[in-house]
């Protein structure tokens, strides 16, 4: 069955939320690049800090889910938020690495 209509908003909500964090993540990444290592690594710092404040919650939704349906849409977006945490911690690693 899909989702009710307040899962799917929810569901639609945490998916741009998500987006929007992917923006951040691109944007600090292109700013590191740029040699800005100190604006790009508070970004990436700022963005951990702000997955991890939402981590509970996520889990929380994740495991409320009444639908197979919503249960998958949940399951991935905690999978892309997984990849984002990753991918900005190694990146916040890289660039204090890179800023001496």
């Amino acid at each position: 069955a899909a989702p009710s209509e307040g899962a799917r908003a929810a569901l639609e909500a945490d998916a741009r939320e998500i987006a929007e964090l992917e923006a951040r993540h691109n944007e600090a990444v292109q700013v590191w690049h740029a040699g800005h290592f100190r604006d790009a690594a508070a970004t990436l710092a700022a963005l951990l800090d702000t997955l991890e404040a939402s981590a509970a919650s996520a889990a929380a939704a994740a495991a409320a889910a009444a639908t197979e349906d919503e249960a998958q849409a949940r399951a991935a977006l905690q999978a892309a938020r997984e990849s984002l945490e990753l991918s900005a911690s190694h990146n916040l690693g890289l660039t204090l690495h890179d800023s001496g």
